[in-house]
């Protein structure tokens, strides 16, 4: 069964607002708030096959979903930063965000193998209450300084983030089958009662993950034409999650917490002429997954490796024309 959605029908309402204030000669303040709604009506999860893997030879255009399926959200999000020249080369700059997404979700989808002679397929059915916040911190130190006579570019920064996800979700077969030549939209729609007693995995989860950081990037100019890019980050991270699960009736709750993680990564920057600059980098990679759990339940282990890229970029009608060719692993 492949894995897809397309809106049926959807709408969206969006607004957006931000202003710039001069506080003085040399202190910006800027603040705003956007707000999304979207209420559509999706089609979940593709289109089966029979059991010995043929095409059910489906139109393009057929989605097996019910009429009732309906994915509604609604976020705002809070923002704001203020920018401080100490000097002609030096800025100090704090930001902020703060991020409220609620997300109301019920649907069902055809799931399994089609049996030849029968045309119908199970619908599993979904029901979902999602409630999170987040917010994020970022101040940083940015300024340009010569030496060797050269000038040069030194950033430092701090961040940090929380999120906070209260969800609940539930997953069960619904009472109806669906015929998948004939798709009936009106299947009728289970009680939010009936996906809590007739669950085949879910409950409510609530996690809080935490991430504090580090950063700086030095930016060398090494000749005219050539610039070494050096920097680091050191990251902390702690995630704690409780599960109930409906089915088992059982509770589960995991950790995952990791200091002083390092990340450093470093770049050469060729420029071949006024248009082409070439360049070569490395980076290390860390992405904390804690939130995720592995089938014994323990929280998963970050993922980590390392970057290559190898390219050239170029840039021509004062920015409006770019380009750029790479390799990497």
């Amino acid at each position: 069964q492949a894995s897809s959605i397309a809106i049926c029908r959807r709408s969206i309402g969006a607004a957006q607002a931000a202003e710039k204030f001069d506080l003085s000669p040399d202190t910006t303040l800027g603040v705003g708030l956007a707000y999304e709604d979207l209420d559509a009506t999706p089609c979940w999860g593709g289109l089966p096959r029979y059991k010995d893997g043929s095409d059910l030879k489906l139109r393009r255009s057929t989605c097996l979903d019910p009429a009732w399926n309906n994915w509604r959200s609604k976020r705002t999000t809070a923002f704001g930063d203020i920018k401080h020249q100490l000097n002609d080369d030096w800025a100090l700059k704090v930001a902020g965000v703060y991020t409220k997404n609620t997300q109301d979700i019920k649907y069902a989808f055809a799931s399994g193998a089609v049996t030849p002679g029968v045309n119908e397929t199970r619908m599993l059915g979904s029901f979902y209450d999602y409630d999170q916040v987040d917010y994020g911190f970022d101040a940083y130190l940015d300024g340009k300084f010569d030496a060797l006579g050269q000038q040069h570019e030194l950033t430092v920064g701090v961040n940090a983030s929380r999120s906070h996800k209260d969800d609940f979700y539930s997953v069960a077969f619904v009472p109806q089958n669906q015929n998948v030549l004939h798709p009936d939209k009106n299947i009728i729609e289970p009680s939010d009662d009936y996906f809590t007693d007739n669950s085949t995995r879910g409950g409510p989860v609530d996690s809080l993950t935490k991430q504090y950081g580090a950063y700086s990037t030095l930016r060398l100019k090494l000749a005219d034409p050539l610039t070494l890019i050096v920097g680091s980050r050191v990251s902390w991270y702690k995630s704690d999650t409780d599960s109930f699960y409906l089915r088992s009736q059982t509770r589960e709750v995991s950790n995952s917490t990791e200091t002083g993680q390092v990340t450093p990564f470093a770049g050469v920057l060729l420029d071949l002429n006024e248009h082409l600059t070439a360049y070569a980098s490395y980076s290390d990679i860390f992405t904390p997954q804690g939130n995720f759990r592995s089938d014994s339940g323990a929280s998963l282990k970050p993922m980590v490796g390392q970057s290559y890229e190898l390219g050239i970029k170029g840039e021509w009608l004062e920015g409006r024309l770019n380009s750029s060719v790479n390799l990497f692993r």
